[in-house]
């Protein structure tokens, strides 16, 4: 297995790069002419996006003494005026406020307001703190493509995405890793041994692992944010997708591949080959089926696994086992 090889196929080349910075350029200009002010923040802002990524992330900033109403107000009506600028669609998503989505040039655009404060004062002000971190100590010690093979690694094992669909590793929790342990390998090597509730300090904020297993009580993972103590990273990483990484990486470290990162497709089996495996297991699989009108993705995965939750428990009380039980969605 040739690392650089991998390297290569997750770098973004230099035609990319610049693709994604024009169309980045475009969206800030058109904030510009809208009276705002846009930084550009997330992995491409960083230089540890992967190639193909289509994301890019622009923050709009806001005085401190702005209102938490006038900020939402203005930062949608400024972020629809920018995208329709550029002949996008947009649509509204929340986090917690709302904030607008459009594509561009074949990007997705997020434009999120925020204040420009050295106090957080929503969750979203952390996000330039975020990035100046992570510029900061990569220009110290450069880890770029490290990042990128983590990134790579978890993607390819179905683990990479905070969102409600994937309850993952987002990249800034990767992007943390990699700082931490200094290199992918060190990162497997160290995830491989991972036993009951990882925990990690980067900059010493907590006086103990103890203190912070007591303190994140829901905690799968424990990560403090190096801008904020208060914030555990590693807060959507279910326990599913936590013992998913593990076990990959102790199969990476057991026999490295290139699998590993770019995995072939599973082929699709038939209704009669699934019908016949169902039979042979003998259990009984129960499917509920609805269907409901156009929702936020975050939204609709959230009330998924709720529903799905309480059907579980329901059918528990009543004397029966559940073996196993998972959502979908299309």
């Amino acid at each position: 297995m040739n690392m650089k090889e991998i390297i290569d196929r997750i770098t973004p080349d230099d035609d990319e790069r610049k693709r994604g910075q024009d169309v980045a350029e475009s969206v800030k200009k058109a904030l510009l002419e809208e009276g705002a002010n846009p930084i550009l923040v997330g992995s491409l802002a960083k230089d540890t996006d992967l190639s193909g990524a289509k994301d890019i992330d622009i923050f709009i900033q806001f005085e401190k003494d702005t209102s938490r109403d006038m900020l939402e107000r203005e930062g949608l009506r400024i972020g629809k005026k920018a995208l329709s600028r550029l002949g996008s669609k947009y649509e509204i998503d929340y986090a917690e406020h709302p904030y607008v989505r459009g594509v561009v040039g074949g990007f997705d655009i997020e434009i999120v307001p925020c204040y420009r404060a050295q106090k957080i004062m929503s969750s979203v002000d952390r996000t330039p703190q975020h990035t100046r971190y992570v510029v900061d100590k990569m220009g110290k010690n450069p880890l770029n493509s490290q990042i990128r093979l983590l990134k790579q690694f978890m993607r390819a094992c179905g683990v990479y995405g905070a969102d409600a669909k994937v309850e993952g590793f987002s990249g800034y929790l990767a992007e943390l890793l990699i700082i931490h342990y200094g290199s992918f390998e060190n990162c497997i090597r160290s995830a491989g041994d991972w036993s009951g509730i990882p925990v990690i300090d980067m900059e010493s904020h907590w006086s103990g692992t103890d203190t912070l297993i007591g303190a994140f009580v829901q905690a799968n993972m424990i990560v403090i944010d190096p801008v904020d103590r208060c914030r555990n990273v590693a807060a959507a990483v279910s326990k599913k997708s936590l013992k998913r990484f593990i076990q990959k990486a102790k199969e990476f470290i057991e026999s490295p591949d290139e699998e590993f990162f770019f995995p072939k497709p599973k082929p699709q089996r038939s209704i009669k080959c699934l019908k016949s495996e169902l039979k042979n297991r003998k259990t009984l699989v129960c499917a509920v089926l609805f269907g409901h009108k156009r929702m936020n993705a975050n939204n609709i995965y959230a009330q998924l696994r709720k529903t799905c939750l309480n059907m579980v428990k329901s059918l528990e009380n009543m004397g029966f086992e559940i073996m196993e039980n998972d959502i979908w969605t299309n």
